[in-house]
């Protein structure tokens, strides 16, 4: 049996405002596939994040990450340079070395526009650490065996990863979807299928 040829899907329709470099108006009905995974720091959230990259960008599908921390460092801290830069007016501060760019924006909590913006040629958007209002919330349990031990409550959120049969079978058991531990290939069509059910 052949081996079956991954198809590319189509372009994405810009996100609304400029696209970068251009100053060419977007447009604002562009569909974006948000995935957020929250849970406990090192329950496996990035792994299964860059798993799920990994598996998209090799099928052609461009990818986007966002990583929300409550400890961002010391870059907007008072008499860095950035923060004397937005003290100043600055709307975007870039802090460059060789061929890694950070970029530091003052933004509201992120939400689907703010993602547009930030990622315009993305067709999926993985935030960890945050949730995104009208986007599935994929709680990885990582090693909990009880609902209990879980960062948030299993109705607040659309999926569980896992693999304690016991607290699968609790979720299954709350109609929420269960995938495995590093399982991409479910969680891209968990995606695709929850953002397909509201379009």
């Amino acid at each position: 049996m052949g081996k079956e040829k991954a198809t590319r899907p189509p372009s994405p329709v810009r996100a609304t405002g400029s696209r970068p470099g251009t100053g060419k108006p977007a447009s604002p009905s562009r569909r974006i596939v948000i995935g957020c995974l929250v849970g406990w720091s090192d329950s496996g959230k990035t792994a299964l994040a860059e798993a799920t990259l990994r598996l998209l960008s090799g099928r052609g599908v461009p990818c986007a990450a966002l990583k929300v921390t409550k400890h961002p460092g010391d870059r907007d801290a008072p008499g860095k340079d950035s923060r004397r830069f937005f003290d100043a007016g600055a709307e975007t501060a870039i802090l460059g070395s060789g061929e890694l760019h950070l970029s530091l924006h003052r933004e509201a909590p992120p939400d689907r526009d703010f993602l547009a913006r930030l990622f315009p040629e993305a067709r999926v958007v993985l935030v960890e650490g945050a949730r995104i209002e009208g986007a599935p919330a994929v709680l990885v349990a990582g090693g909990a065996e009880s609902a209990g031990e879980l960062k948030f409550p299993l109705d607040t959120v659309d999926a569980l990863v896992t693999d304690r049969p016991a607290l699968a079978e609790t979720a299954r058991a709350r109609g929420l979807a269960v995938l495995a531990p590093l399982d991409a290939e479910a969680l891209s069509r968990f995606l695709e299928a929850w953002h397909g059910k509201r379009s």
